[in-house]
């Protein structure tokens, strides 16, 4: 097994575990690192594939512990944690901390209009007009602070968390170099 072959199954480990984690600790509603891991996942893997299979996994795994609900409306969820992937290969032109938040930002907002259309189609708790569409947006709009918030708290542990290593592993390899140079 190649060196970068063990990296991309250790990242996917490493990201589909911190995701499953963070599901089934106590949390706020909607405070999960999901969306923070299918961004870096589009952001660090080149395959497009594995990236989006690291949401859908984590997803499934704990959703097995949690329990399942209609089916339709799990799609929608799934569907918009896939989303954040897409804008993570943008990311590797040009990555800095104000682009993971602007991107952790629209994927919580394509999150809050899926998902709760998807609530308002599929469910019954809410009129089939326009009324009951908005009524439904109204009533999710606490649980749209809670998801951007924990998009952009996640995104910045994530890959901050990447920048320091790489950076800090990048500085320590300046380093011995320099040593290297002045025993020389």
């Amino acid at each position: 097994m190649n060196t970068q072959h063990l990296k991309n199954v250790l990242f996917f480990i490493l990201l589909v575990s911190l995701a499953i984690v963070g599901r089934l600790t106590p949390h706020l509603p909607n405070f999960t690192p999901v969306a923070a891991t299918a961004l870096f996942a589009g952001f660090i893997f080149q395959s497009r594939v594995v990236a989006l299979l690291v949401p859908f996994v984590a997803m499934a795994i704990s959703d097995k512990v949690i329990g399942a609900y209609d089916y339709r409306v799990m799609a929608a969820v799934y569907a918009s944690f896939m989303f954040p992937v897409v804008f993570g290969n943008p990311l590797k032109r040009h990555c800095s901390a104000f682009r993971v938040l602007g991107s952790s930002a629209v994927g919580s907002a394509v999150f809050f209009f899926v998902t709760n259309w998807a609530v308002w189609y599929f469910g019954q708790a809410y009129s089939r007009d326009w009324n009951g569409l908005a009524t439904c947006y109204v009533v999710a709009l606490p649980f749209l602070k809670y998801t951007l918030g924990g998009n952009l708290f996640w995104s910045m542990i994530v890959f901050g968390t990447y920048y320091l290593a790489v950076s800090g592993w990048a500085q320590l390899a300046r380093t011995r170099v320099v040593q290297a140079c002045n025993y020389a």
